[in-house]
């Protein structure tokens, strides 16, 4: 029994050096098997760099273009390695003169030069069927430049004084010529980022002009705007009917007003004269808290009026 285990122990038991032997033998052996079968024929289908070339300055790429094409290919084994995309990096360069005419390649197109190119092996077919190209003309055009007012945020009781002013009101707008053509021919500066309560001048950008590829000149532009603050003001203002009652005696009692509303420091001590106006008839037939006064006459510096009736 014992003499059993001591020879199996012997069989299975490789020293360092035996190992060492062993490897080398797989890999000589693997490396043999390779060789050999690089060495046969293959029909095989393959991806291959492209890169296409053409005037930077006049066109733009506005989709990102293919990188690699399909080529089935008969030929060695080995040589159909060597011009795998793993070792030969070097894309096949095809020069588009007018890129933008070119919005749907087919496979043919590329067949001439990949043939070329593959000088050591067969070119079957290019089995991409076509590639699709976004390469547009690079134009520049002038916008109008104006501040969107809709945008305009203004602090509580703030005044805007004036118009706002920007230091330019045009704008060159460089990129590919469908995007440019479809701008609206005025460029409207946002504000909405903004809350305005005191006078304002600082650079803004100019946004919204819907890609990253489109350059502008310049890229931001001044923008003043003055405010002034508002301070509150109130009064007491008897109405006066229209359509004045057959009965004398009603004349005299016309309802009262609590005006309340802003002005500017400069009209803060002005004396203020508003005329409201009612409706008679309105008046007695309704309930008189839902009768809405009309504002006959109030200066134009008087903001946010409010009205509210204090007396019938």
């Amino acid at each position: 029994m014992n003499r059993a285990l001591n020879i199996l122990k012997r069989l299975f038991t490789i020293k360092v050096d035996n190992w060492r032997v062993l490897v080398l033998c797989l890999v000589g052996a693997g490396t043999f098997w390779v060789f050999k079968a690089l060495n046969k024929n293959y029909t095989t289908t393959i991806q291959y760099p492209v890169y296409f070339s053409f005037d930077n300055e006049q066109y733009i790429v506005v989709n990102e273009l293919p990188t690699d094409i399909s080529i089935n290919v008969t030929g060695m084994g080995w040589d159909i390695f060597r011009k795998s995309a793993i070792l030969q990096s070097k894309p096949i360069q095809f020069l588009l003169e007018k890129p933008s005419e070119y919005r749907k390649v087919a496979g043919s197109f590329f067949l001439p030069k990949v043939v070329d190119h593959f000088n050591d092996i067969e070119v079957n077919f290019i089995a991409t069927d076509s590639l699709s190209l976004d390469i547009q003309p690079r134009i520049t055009r002038s916008f109008v430049l104006a501040l969107d007012q809709k945008t305009l945020v203004f602090a509580d009781k703030t005044l805007m004084v004036g118009a706002p002013e920007l230091n330019v009101d045009t704008v060159q707008l460089t990129g590919p010529e469908q995007l440019i053509n479809n701008q609206s021919d005025t460029i409207f500066l946002d504000m909405s980022g903004y809350i305005i309560e005191e006078p304002f001048e600082r650079n803004v950008d100019i946004v919204g002009t819907g890609s990253g590829l489109v350059h502008r000149d310049p890229v931001q532009v001044q923008v003043k705007i003055n405010v002034v603050p508002l301070v509150e003001k109130s009064i007491q203002v008897k109405a006066h009917w229209t359509g004045s009652p057959e009965d004398t005696t009603q004349i005299a009692n016309l309802p009262l007003y609590q005006l309340n509303y802003l002005v500017t420091a400069a009209y803060q001590n002005t004396e203020d004269s508003v005329r409201l106006e009612v409706p008679y008839a309105e008046w007695i037939k309704n309930d008189t808290s839902t009768v809405v006064p009309y504002v006959a006459y109030m200066p134009d510096y008087l903001h946010q009026l409010e009205v509210t009736l204090i007396r019938e």
